[in-house]
């Protein structure tokens, strides 16, 4: 595909531009690289999302909870099929101004799978301009100007390379998945860097309670918390005050989720459950599982089962990754990062916009093997050719691999690389 060439393309150039920069001492120079960043966004702005339709349903349930209903309450199958649902009457004038939007969202028969806190940047769009892409876009673009501001502020007071804003502003990824797909991630950026902020201030109480916003847009943040606690293991009090703070923040955003409940129509319950795409290490975590499983058979019980592997193995993780102090700002940005990182290789969906997570930690700490990934996972979009020939599986088990083996093989040669440096040079003696 011819889309999947240029942003592979792109990628690879942004790595280039990465590898020639140095520490960005001239203002002119920093000047130009954010214009041509805003440039890029901007340019995004004028074009229909590629191969992606996630938005349709930020926009359904940005109208929904503008409106004053819940939007954890129907799914949108309820307005396009018939139902016994009783619908309140301003609902349903509501779904006919949609008639252009609830046609397109996808799983159309789950509840939306998005947290509140997620739903009241939707329902902002909507108030800025009902049923508009591009109100979104802007809401989108706020959040990431803002995220390049604390950025810019994280760089210069720990004295971290200035390219950091390079690999944060020019990464084409970003600019593709948020501006033109429209995908939410980058709502996390500013409080995960906030987290990393008040940590290394020792403000734990504040590196908590942004961390439970954070979880409250998604809820994988909240495996950063021992990270951000981990000073205060000899100062038992303060440690379980910081948990209960991000405790309190996380329950109070989700409890309009939970309030609603779950069960075979919650889109986070079927998330959690069996969804699975663009996966390589836990595709083979199951499919191990799968031949040795005496007990069940069944996919959900499988799932289950591999879910919880990759659980334990992130436990493990982070049990490592905290078992002494750390010494410097360096290695605090290298514990945030370590963590994202395994749990997106070991995730059951690696979409594109998920490696997005790590960004702003790789402009703290910056990692171009993990970089790679930039020109790597484009050919995701791979799929939708191999789908219209009906051989979904041969991207989903063979193709698939080509986003990652790359990866792993330069982080492996980097991780052995000392060692083999020092077992040379004791030989030599």
């Amino acid at each position: 595909m011819p889309f999947v060439l240029v942003m592979a393309m792109s990628g690879m150039a942004y790595l280039l531009a990465l590898a020639k920069i140095g520490w960005l001492r001239n203002r002119w120079l920093c000047i130009w690289i954010l214009g041509i960043g805003l440039i890029a966004r901007l340019l995004m702005f004028l074009t229909p999302p590629i191969l992606e339709d996630d938005h349709y349903r930020y926009l359904w349930d940005g109208a929904v909870l503008a409106s004053g209903f819940n939007p954890y309450q129907f799914a949108p199958e309820a307005f396009i099929e018939p139902s016994d649902a009783v619908i309140p009457l301003k609902l349903k004038g509501l779904a006919k101004e949609a008639e252009a939007i609830l046609p397109h969202v996808n799983h159309p028969d789950l509840r939306t799978i998005y947290p509140p806190l997620v739903q009241g940047a939707f329902a902002l769009a909507h108030k800025l301009s009902p049923w508009r892409l591009w109100a979104w876009r802007v809401v989108l673009l706020v959040i990431d100007v803002a995220t390049l501001m604390l950025l810019f502020y994280v760089l210069h007071t720990f004295n971290f390379p200035m390219k950091g804003l390079v690999v944060y502003w020019w990464n084409p990824l970003l600019i593709k998945e948020v501006y033109n797909s429209g995908h939410m991630d980058i709502l996390l950026f500013p409080f995960l860097l906030a987290a990393f902020l008040f940590t290394s201030r020792q403000r734990y109480m504040l590196a908590s309670g942004v961390l439970g916003i954070a979880s409250g847009i998604k809820i994988w943040p909240a495996l950063l918390l021992p990270i951000v606690l981990r000073p205060l293991w000899c100062q038992t009090q303060r440690m379980f005050l910081g948990l209960f703070v991000f405790t309190a923040i996380f329950g109070i955003l989700f409890f309009p989720m939970v309030y609603s409940g779950f069960g075979e129509f919650s889109g986070l319950s079927a998330y959690a459950s069996y969804w699975q795409m663009n996966d390589a290490l836990y595709m083979a975590l199951f499919w191990g599982i799968r031949q040795v499983a005496t007990i069940s058979n069944d996919p959900i019980f499988i799932h289950l089962l591999a879910r919880s592997a990759v659980v334990c193995f992130l436990v493990v993780v982070i049990f490592f990754t905290i078992r002494k102090a750390h010494v410097d700002d360096t290695e605090l940005a290298g514990r945030f990062l370590l963590p994202t990182a395994v749990l997106f290789f070991l995730s059951p969906t690696q979409f594109p916009w998920y490696f997005l997570w790590l960004l702003p930690f790789l402009a703290l700490r910056i990692n171009l093997s993990l970089l790679l990934l930039t020109a790597l996972l484009p050919i995701y979009y791979m799929r939708c050719y191999f789908e219209a020939r009906q051989e979904t599986d041969v991207f989903d088990h063979w193709v698939v691999w080509l986003q990652y083996v790359p990866v792993w093989l330069l982080l492996i040669g980097k991780s052995i690389q000392p060692r083999l440096i020092q077992y040379s040079g004791k030989h030599q003696k």
